[in-house]
């Protein structure tokens, strides 16, 4: 380390090439850190904005959310649906009553097996509609 005078350098060059070589590479370092900063800071600010411009529209809902009249719960009036919101409520008024018809004639069934014998398989194709229909045999 101490083999060379500071005051002429290494190699052929002297002190002011060697130093005008530093002074290029900082400044080189310089512009590429101004760059970089530049660049990412571009991105932050953009991302900055986006966030900025959400929270001023979610601000925005909750001030018109607050002012609007709250509407008090209304019970529904029997008719005032629409069609296919009655016509609904009718089928399944009829599900429900052929259910409770249902459960009713299976009761009678259990309680009295010499009525199931009675019951032809036409019947219960007719009123099971997930049974599938017998083939008829061939001979």
């Amino acid at each position: 380390m101490f083999e060379q005078s500071p005051t002429i350098g290494p190699g052929i060059g002297s002190v002011t090439e060697h130093g005008f070589e530093i002074f290029i590479m900082l400044a080189g370092m310089l512009l590429l850190g101004v760059t970089l900063m530049w660049l990412l800071g571009r991105k932050t600010a953009q991302q900055l904005r986006h966030t900025l411009a959400e929270l001023h529209r979610a601000r925005e809902q909750l001030a018109a959310a607050e002012r609007r009249a709250q509407p008090q719960a209304r019970r529904r009036q029997p008719g005032s649906g629409s069609a296919e919101h009655e016509q609904t409520l009718g089928e399944l008024r009829n599900a429900r009553l052929e259910l409770a018809n249902a459960k009713v004639r299976i009761r009678e069934l259990e309680q009295n097996p010499a009525l199931a014998e009675t019951v032809s398989r036409d019947a219960v194709e007719a009123a099971l509609p997930f049974v599938k229909p017998r083939k008829p045999k061939s001979s």
